[in-house]
């Protein structure tokens, strides 16, 4: 069984604490301006996932160098 955590609100509730994932995505969407449409909301959290991604694979050191990637631009215009 998944464990649960318990979180209190301001009126003294008990509620279960959203995971860390959760977390992250309801902070982002409160940031949006209220006149955000679904599609907006949709692509900065999909923006914010390949920052992510892209931090995770530096960290881990799966990156190419500037001169290796301009060779495959090179590659896909031919």
């Amino acid at each position: 069984m998944k464990k649960r955590f318990k979180k209190i609100n301001p009126k003294g509730e008990v509620m279960a604490k959203l995971s860390p994932v959760k977390e992250k995505m309801v902070k982002i969407i409160k940031e949006q301006p209220e006149d955000s449409t679904f599609d907006d909301i949709l692509r900065e959290l999909a923006f914010a996932r390949m920052i992510e991604k892209g931090l995770i694979d530096s960290d881990e050191k799966h990156v190419i160098s500037h001169d290796e990637l301009k060779r495959r631009i090179r590659n896909w215009r031919k």
